[in-house]
């Protein structure tokens, strides 16, 4: 949307707060990227189907 502003959470308390949570239990990319170069690593009759990654930490 051409002219519009960024939006500033700080407006909507609820919003806000989700990204602050949501950013608490967030990982960092470097986790991710070590989950993939692993799979990338495997040798080649090895096959990965799907890769679940998530926090140990929870939100709720």
């Amino acid at each position: 949307m051409s002219g519009s502003r960024p939006a500033d959470w700080r407006r909507w308390p609820t919003v806000a707060c989700a990204v602050q949570l949501h950013r608490a239990v967030a990982l960092p990319a470097s986790p991710i990227a070590e989950a993939i170069a692993h799979v990338l690593s495997q040798p080649s009759h090895v096959d990965v189907n799907e890769i679940v990654i998530r926090p140990a930490a929870s939100a709720h």
